[in-house]
Order: C-alpha cells, then structure tokens, then sequence
C-alpha cells in the first residue's frame, strides 16, 4: 500500500525554513500513512498476515521510543468502492490543548490524546463514508463521500453533528484534502475532471462566502497534482504542493485570509 505522508509545520517563525528542508521523520517507510505536528509523529503500519487490522504509533520525537496508540485498530477496506478508501491520519491539539490522533477506521474516524493511557473513541459526527480528516484546538473538517459525489463537512471531536461547508452536486466535480486552521477557515482543493483537468484552491471562512484563492489548470497532455498539505500549529500558515510532470513546487498561504505568501 503506497505510503501518504503529512507534513504540519512546527512554529510560524520557523516555517519558511521548513518548507525549504525535510524533516527527519520517526515513522518505519513502510508506514502506511503518517502525520507530523512539529517534531512529533503518528503513524499506521500494517500488522503481518492480517488484511485489515493496523498498529497506530506515536513518537514524540524522531528519535524517540515510539509509543503504540492501538495495537488492533481495524483500518478502512482498500477494495470497497469508496473513492481512496486508504489508510489516513491527522495530528493536532485538542479543544484543551492535548496533542491528539486521528484515524481513518472502518467505520468512522477515531481520536485519541497521544499523552497518558491512549483511549480511541470514534468521533460522533462522523461516519463509514468520512476520510481526510484535519484537526485544529477541537475543531475538524473532513471529506464525505456521498455516492459518486463528495463534500466537505466541519465539527468538533465531541459533538455529534457536523455541518456542511462544500459540496458538490456533478460526479466530475471532486473535493480533497481539506484542512482547518485559524477562526475556523478550511481550504480545500476541488478537482474538475476533464481533457484539460482544473484543480482549484478553495477557502472557507465562517461568515464569509467561499473564495477562490489558487488555480491550476492542466494542459491535455501534462501530468500533475494539486494537495493540500497542511497547517502551522497556529492555524495561520497553509502549505499547498503543485506538481507538474516530475516537478514540485510549495505554496504557501496566510490564513484566515487565504492571501499568497
């Protein structure tokens, strides 16, 4: 299974030499899906002989003695037919400040505080069809799959309803890798298939219409890509990766309003 990695920048302060350097990294490379809120790591990595079932592993540090979360967690089905029914997991604070997991599960998306005894609960709102989870003070936002269609939807780790910041009704229209940040903004990339595919940057910000702030249209014979990254620990950084052809480029944007840096 190919390996989804999720960079959050450690400090706004240091964030450009971040953007410009790798980070050293604690998770084993045949994890399948990791994240990293500044120094610290979680991570899924599949158990031998089973289809399904995955160890969810936190390190506070790269060279820290890695602290198992969940030794049995059960991970989405790769075959079903919901669209990147993959491995995925965010890292972020808790309403309380507690540095906090979240999975990707069969049947829901799980939290759970990396300090003390891990307890990995489902989150209320959320359901078998959630997948792309962002976390930032409590708040989350994820990707909902709805037939052929998707949407983006925002809440919190305890409430038990979530509300609906995007979505869109054509099959050809898909939205991905949403991510929160500060006052509640959340951008999101929304894909439009086509012989020339668009990929554009999206922002969301309570008590404000939806804004447009990035553009990428591909040529008919180019190959490319458009993802969101992630968010500062402070909410006011978003990190967007461009690629063309075998070339990658970083964005950067402020946030909450979404202006190019």
């Amino acid at each position: 299974m190919p390996r989804a990695r999720t960079i959050t920048l450690a400090t706004a302060a240091t964030a450009a030499a971040l953007l410009m350097a790798p980070a050293a990294h604690a998770a084993p490379e045949d994890a399948t899906a990791t994240a990293a809120y500044g120094d610290a790591e979680v991570w899924l990595e599949a158990k031998e002989g089973e289809r399904f079932e995955r160890r969810l592993v936190y390190a506070a540090a790269p060279d820290a003695t890695p602290k198992v979360l969940a030794a049995n967690f059960r991970a989405r089905d790769p075959y079903s037919k919901a669209r990147g029914s993959t491995d995925e997991v965010a890292l972020g604070r808790d309403a309380g400040g507690r540095l906090t997991a979240l999975a990707v599960g069969g049947g829901a998306i799980y939290a759970t505080p990396v300090t003390g005894t891990p307890a990995l609960r489902a989150i209320p709102a959320t359901t078998r069809r959630d997948r792309a989870p962002s976390i930032f003070r409590g708040r989350i936002a994820f990707q909902r799959e709805v037939g052929d269609t998707s949407a983006v939807y925002a809440g919190t780790l305890t409430e038990r309803t979530a509300r609906r910041v995007a979505g869109e009704s054509e099959p050809a229209h898909q939205l991905r890798s949403p991510a929160i940040g500060a006052r509640g903004s959340i951008a999101f990339i929304t894909y439009v298939e086509g012989n020339a595919p668009k990929y554009f940057l999206d922002l969301a910000t309570p008590g404000r219409a939806t804004r447009r702030i990035y553009r990428h249209v591909m040529g008919e014979t180019e190959n490319g890509l458009l993802h969101v990254v992630g968010v500062s620990p402070d909410g006011r950084r978003l990190r967007v990766d461009r690629r063309v052809e075998a070339s990658t480029s970083t964005l950067t944007f402020s946030l909450p309003g979404g202006k190019r840096l």
